[in-house]
């Protein structure tokens, strides 16, 4: 089994960064080893402090999840030109200033589905933003999609018939658990 440095470099190599046909500046290279090396508030200091743009690290995580998701399955909502939008124009405010950061798809965000990972809510559109939403908003962070879970959050894999097997990227013949399956493998893919 690939160690998860490994699984990243065969994956996320030059050639998958130019997935979305975006320009990036010249030290994207750079900006990615960052991202991978930085934890949540390491990478809110580095936005405070002027090294990196909200929409750098929004970039970053969007062109890692483009390459990834197909394999994993951790998005069910990708919400990567909102993320884009909203980093363009963020400020570094909030203890998360400008961190990219997904929810589970059970919790509600304004304009998007929560499907709760079952075909009972495949079509739930949502009005209203969750209070917590509303909290991880303040806090700084940019949402770049919804993940996949089990059917309602109940098993403890996440292989639910609506949204399928989400993957791990450490192995992707294994299951990535649950009932957060899809952001786990967000995070230990290096996406988030």
């Amino acid at each position: 089994m690939p160690s998860r440095r490994e699984f990243l470099s065969t994956t996320v190599g030059a050639s998958a960064l130019a997935t979305t046909g975006s320009q990036l500046h010249a030290q994207t290279s750079d900006i990615g080893q960052l991202y991978l090396e930085q934890d949540g508030l390491g990478l809110a200091g580095l936005v405070k402090s002027g090294e990196v743009t909200p929409a750098e690290l929004a970039e970053v995580a969007v062109q890692t999840a483009l390459a990834l998701n197909p394999k994993l399955n951790a998005f069910t909502t990708p919400m990567y030109q909102q993320a884009l939008e909203h980093a363009a124009d963020m400020r570094p405010q909030g203890l998360f200033a400008g961190v990219p950061f997904v929810v589970k798809d059970n919790l509600d965000i304004a304009g998007m589905v929560t499907t709760n990972g079952s075909r009972d809510y495949a079509d739930d559109l949502v009005r209203e933003s969750a209070p917590l939403a509303h909290v991880q908003k303040a806090a700084g962070f940019n949402f770049i999609g919804k993940t996949n879970m089990p059917e309602v959050g109940v098993l403890p894999t996440t292989e639910g018939q609506l949204l399928g097997p989400c993957r791990n990227p450490w192995g992707v013949d294994h299951s990535s658990g649950g009932s957060s399956g899809g952001s786990t493998a967000a995070v230990a893919a290096g996406i988030v």
